[in-house]
């Protein structure tokens, strides 16, 4: 009973972390890590195809409004990382300029960390958070977008989650 005992004591030592899961898509060539409360679902085909993200609780889409959405597309002119980049580090309309901005030009990728505001309704503003990874395909162009984003005063409570699922994304499927 002791040795038991000792066991399950040792076990709670170890940390917990949440666990995801690898979700690859069939339509392009990527693969995301799923944290363990979230659904990942595919919107609309063809060009306007959309990978949408969310947490199964309804409370945590309702009052976080937290949500991620992936898209690949073919790049466009101003889709340079560089100018990208330079734009983010700037405010513009309701986007305040960028908390961090990380750009890796060797394996084409971008992070940006910003905050965000809306005009909803009725006159009611929303602020933001974002955190959106951009990232070239190996051709150089096709362009991975994920935004994920939820309420600037429930951020904090999903941010493990946006690092798992956005800066988790890897294109052309395999191993980081």
């Amino acid at each position: 009973m002791k040795r038991l005992l000792l066991s399950l004591f040792c076990l709670m030592l170890i940390p917990c972390a949440s666990h995801a899961a690898a979700y690859r898509d069939r339509a392009w060539p990527l693969t995301l890590d799923v944290p363990e409360r979230w659904r990942v679902s595919a919107v609309g085909d063809g060009n306007k195809r959309e990978l949408a993200a969310h947490p199964k609780s309804m409370e945590d889409r309702e009052r976080g409004d937290a949500r991620a959405s992936i898209t690949w597309r073919k790049a466009g002119k101003g889709d340079v990382l560089g100018r990208l980049e330079r734009r983010y580090r700037k405010a513009s309309g309701g986007r305040e300029a960028a908390d961090a901005v990380r750009l890796d030009r060797k394996q084409g990728r971008l992070e940006v960390d910003y905050r965000q505001s809306e005009n909803v309704a009725n006159g009611l503003w929303i602020v933001r958070r974002h955190l959106r990874v951009m990232q070239l395909g190996a051709d150089g162009r096709q362009l991975l977008d994920a935004d994920c984003s939820a309420n600037a005063s429930e951020f904090h409570r999903y941010r493990q989650d946006f690092a798992r699922l956005c800066r988790g994304l890897r294109v052309g499927g395999g191993k980081r």
